[in-house]
């Protein structure tokens, strides 16, 4: 039973929204989405909906849940579907409380109604679901509309940027028949044109329309129809449910212009207080009103169903194609709730940076408790020394470089081909490139724009992480040393290691770099699975993934993975690079189980306590947060080697301002002398005229780390 409270939240939300908005709008000609923000400044903002989910980009992220409900196995009967001229729309029943608890701020969503959008087509080319995935519509699109208790108006939340929850639900039409759909569609053939309603007599349960996997994307939008306002909380659903092409048809007979036959059109308004007045009574009375016309998802929803509310009464148009085209993410960020469970595994997975961490590596790899390990927390204050000098780089090390890109179940791994003989020299001592890797942190989103790092690069500055660090990592070629000889030892630089250090940055990318980085992290998404690998022939150069200045830090040390051995000769440039926040996105969603280790899981409606598995907590299925903690110097000496052939620029330059301003103050003076001369020339005073000039202000939102 719906409290008095929520009921009164429900009567008070049709209050302001019944008057507040014109449903002007349509989805085509004058009236179409190009141009909405004429009537709805808010349709022209940045952070509007639908979007299309780029899938190798989204953020698993580990606040999100399975979502909670309360109420959603409650059947539907009572409900009123209306068609509104822009889509079918069933309003839910009064007496019954269908609620959404949020997995992130313990919010409450109460569901006011649910409708669709759907193409006019058999083939979903151009849209029919509004959000589409990695560029792939699909035939039709079910929103659930909830609002965030305890506020009654769209006006209280417009500016709320989670004051709605909308969950979408993807359709895809094909030869199974869904009967719960059809409950709903048998009762809007009944409802053919605008204006239309008719009362559930056999509802579903809420809950079966929904997909069988938990599995969903999150991101903060907008309303996808006017009023367009910035106030959605958007959960996705990844996998959709189906329909047959029978029951799409239905959908697409709807029309959206009111019934030709209609007599007497007055008999059709629709009496405001009286509805008010039978919500009041059903309150009292826990009946279900026939009456119960609630908020239209994405827009103004003036729900009442004898308005007229589209214009296209001259002729039958039929109600399809009623969704928005996708808009520009503009740098939201898209999280993602992956339920998943890992199947048990006879199979040995090594060792570990989680569970079976760092600590364990020393009982089955003695050399991990040496003397002289790495990473190690560097010191950005060291004075500059004379005992290292520059890096020397073979050409070929500014060539595309070839190889095999492989997820280990560790990192992810560039092998590059050894006949290319990329390499780099200091002094007498020469180094081959054998492969490259990465070590990242874990990411969370703060639900919009903003990222939140923890850990990722293995060695840290002034005990600061980086989110990124890449290893190339290089064989020893110099010429044989008399001294080490024997087959059993080792020089002390055996292995070269660059280390570069990658930072997020909005503004300010070094674009050189952030593409290069780019031609591995979008192959990612082909390698997402432990133990698979892609041939790569057209490369990474190597020199663009290096800072132009070649300062650097010089130790020596370890490998970071076992077995540990300390035969590493360590530079790590001291200038890290930044990138978009993309790169840092992609190393995101790698596995590291093997694909036939996954399986989804199936259970929709609550969280159930699972059978010990591998991997207890299914974040920890993902390689991201694989870097080793710091290790102690023992008495190591870590040397800066500074590069004075590059400058780092570090802010404009200083000079080029001052001419720069100069050059401007001379131009605008022979201007105003030109002005000052004709306007003496003249024997009437010209009407002054004045310009008016917006500088716009860029936002500069700084990733956290």
């Amino acid at each position: 039973m719906v409290s008095k409270f929520y009921f009164s939240v429900l009567v008070a939300t049709i209050l302001i929204l019944n008057g507040s908005f014109a449903s002007d709008w349509k989805y085509t000609g004058n009236s179409g989405p190009q141009f909405w923000e004429e009537s709805s400044p808010k349709c022209g903002e940045n952070k509007q909906s639908p979007i299309n989910i780029e899938t190798k980009s989204v953020l698993p992220d580990k606040k999100l849940s399975q979502l909670q409900f309360t109420g959603y196995n409650q059947n539907l009967t009572g409900g009123m579907l209306i068609n509104n001229g822009h889509s079918a729309q069933l309003n839910f029943p009064a007496g019954k409380s269908f609620q959404l608890l949020s997995s992130v701020n313990n919010e409450v969503y109460l569901a006011l109604q649910l409708h669709f959008h759907w193409t006019s087509k058999n083939v979903s080319t151009l849209g029919g679901s509004e959000h589409s995935i990695d560029g792939e519509f699909y035939d039709a699109e079910m929103h659930i509309v909830h609002m965030k208790l305890p506020y009654g108006s769209l006006d209280e939340i417009k500016s709320q940027p989670d004051g709605l929850a909308v969950i979408g639900v993807l359709i895809r039409a094909t030869d199974q028949h869904n009967n719960d759909i059809q409950k709903l569609l048998d009762v809007a053939q009944l409802c053919e044109y605008a204006g239309d309603t008719h009362i559930l007599d056999d509802g579903p349960e809420l809950i079966n329309l929904l997909p069988s996997s938990a599995s969903y994307y999150r991101y903060h939008g907008s309303l996808t129809t006017p009023p367009c306002y910035e106030t959605v909380q958007w959960t996705v659903y990844k996998d959709p449910i189906y329909i047959s092409h029978e029951q799409l048809r239905i959908l697409q007979q709807l029309s959206a212009s009111k019934n030709p036959d209609s007599i007497n059109p007055e008999n059709r308004e629709f009496n405001l207080l009286f509805i008010i007045i039978t919500l009041f009574v059903s309150s009292i009375t826990n009946k279900s009103p026939n009456e119960n016309f609630l908020l239209d998802d994405d827009h103004d929803a003036n729900a009442s169903p004898h308005d007229t509310v589209d214009s296209r009464e001259l002729n039958d148009v039929k109600l399809s194609d009623n969704f928005r085209p996708i808009q520009q993410l503009n740098g939201r960020i898209v999280s993602a709730y992956y339920d998943i469970d890992v199947a048990k595994s006879n199979a040995t997975h090594g060792w570990r940076y989680k569970n079976n961490g760092p600590r364990s590596w020393l009982a089955e790899y003695s050399t991990c408790n040496g003397n002289k390990q790495s990473p190690i927390n560097l010191i950005s204050t060291i004075k500059e020394s004379d005992e290292v000098h520059g890096l020397e780089f073979s050409p070929s090390y500014n060539e595309p470089a070839l190889g095999f890109l492989e997820n280990n179940g560790h990192t992810v791994m560039f092998e590059i081909d050894e006949q290319l003989e990329l390499t780099f020299n200091e002094n007498d001592r020469s180094f081959q490139v054998e492969q490259l890797h990465f070590h990242w942190g874990v990411a969370t989103s703060d639900g919009d724009l903003k990222l939140k790092v923890t850990g990722g690069s293995e060695h840290t500055v002034d005990q600061k992480h980086f989110p990124i660090e890449m290893h190339i990592v290089h064989t020893n070629i110099s010429p044989d040393d008399p001294d080490t000889d024997e087959e059993d030892q080792m020089l002390e630089d055996q292995f070269g290691v660059l280390a570069v250090f990658f930072e997020i940055a909005e503004d300010g990318i070094t674009e050189t770099a952030d593409t290069t980085l780019a031609t591995i992290t979008q192959m990612l998404h082909q390698v997402k699975y432990k133990d698979s690998s892609i041939r790569m022939d057209n490369g990474p150069i190597l020199l663009d993934l290096l800072p132009k200045n070649k300062t650097y830090y010089r130790y020596m040390g370890s490998l970071t993975t076992p077995p540990c051995t300390e035969a590493v000769q360590w530079t790590v440039f001291y200038h890290p690079i930044p990138v978009s926040k993309e790169r840092l996105l992609e190393f995101q969603n790698l596995f590291k189980v093997e694909e036939n280790e996954i399986t989804s899981s199936t259970n929709t409606l609550s969280k159930q306590a699972r059978e010990s598995k591998l991997f207890p907590d299914s974040q920890d299925i993902y390689i991201s947060g694989n870097y080793r903690p710091v290790q102690t110097y023992d008495g190591r000496i870590v040397l800066l080697h500074v590069d004075h052939t590059v400058v780092v620029e570090t802010g404009p330059d200083i000079l080029q301002l001052v001419l720069w301003t100069i050059a401007g103050i001379a131009v605008f003076a022979a201007l105003l002398s030109l002005i000052v001369c004709c306007k003496n020339k003249q024997k009437k005073p010209k009407d002054q005229y004045s310009a008016k000039y917006q500088i716009g202000k860029q936002d500069e939102d700084v990733i956290s780390v």
